[in-house]
């Protein structure tokens, strides 16, 4: 089963038709997976199933909502031209408040209650000897969202958050958290346990910023200006790829992968989201 999802995802992050719809929501070009041919098992290996079980966690709010189900679909569709069936994709969100983000996930592969996840999980060295990894479908860009707290405090910088003085929210079992907790050690860090969550944190000004994706900060704030007027979106650090995961399988090690824009191009999307952000 892994190794249909390998060349599944492989076929999806070189379909033109995926390409363009990542792209006009997204705002960043989707990587490339391995040049190799996809390697499909020669033998369906749903073929007892009616449906494939794909999963990510509660409270998604878009872009990301729709581009979790979208590459989900589009998995789907490559399995059933494959194997000429006709499979549904079964979509379930889970509450991942218990055990984080990431563990919350893993264990639901782990435990067979779900086939794949599409969510944007970072294919970290830590996460990748526990969870099996397909190509890169995306890529973005970290961010932080300033609330109004303390709005006579001028913050140009993240390494202006790691002061005993700042509060810093984060996703809990995320990259992020995990950031704030590495990097800016002497902030007060507050756990959230869902993406949405965080963005009350921000309206109700209990911390000074939260951590996470400049993408979707960006979309919240085009929708939700009006209630957070003077909050701002910021860039920091590297891009990063994101991927869908299976459980972990020592015998296969999963597809190798290179970002599609040089470092000239990305800069160039980097700038044009710099300038979006300023509402």
């Amino acid at each position: 089963m892994t190794a249909a999802f390998d060349a599944a995802v492989q076929e999806v992050v070189s379909d033109n038709d995926f390409q363009q719809t990542y792209s006009n929501l997204m705002l960043f070009p989707v990587p490339i997976c391995s040049t190799s041919k996809p390697v499909w098992p020669s033998t369906n290996p749903f073929a007892s199933r009616s449906n494939i079980r794909l999963c990510f966690e509660l409270g998604t709010q878009d872009p990301w909502l729709t581009i979790k189900r979208t590459v989900g679909q589009y998995i789907i569709k490559k399995i059933n031209a494959k194997y000429s069936t006709n499979y549904a994709a079964s979509f379930t969100q889970y509450n991942t408040s218990s055990l984080g983000y990431f563990n919350t996930l893993r264990k639901l592969v782990d435990d067979g209650e779900c086939d794949i996840i599409t969510s944007n999980a970072t294919p970290l060295p830590e996460r990748t000897t526990v969870a099996h990894f397909q190509c890169n479908y995306g890529t973005g860009s970290n961010g932080f969202l300033r609330s109004l707290r303390n709005q006579s405090i001028s913050i140009t910088d993240i390494n202006q958050f790691n002061s005993p003085d700042m509060i810093v929210g984060a996703y809990e079992g995320t990259v992020y958290s995990t950031y704030v907790k590495t990097y800016l050690p002497k902030a007060t860090y507050v756990q959230f346990s869902s993406a949405a969550s965080s963005y009350q944190g921000v309206l109700d000004q209990s911390v000074h910023a939260i951590i996470g994706d400049a993408i979707q900060y960006r979309n919240w704030m085009s929708l939700n200006g009006n209630s957070c007027k003077g909050c701002s979106v910021s860039l920091f650090g590297d891009s990063y790829g994101f991927a869908t995961f299976t459980a972990f399988n020592s015998t296969s090690a999963g597809v190798s992968y290179q970002v599609v824009s040089n470092n000239v191009g990305m800069l160039a999307i980097l700038i044009s989201l710099i300038i979006s952000f300023i509402f």
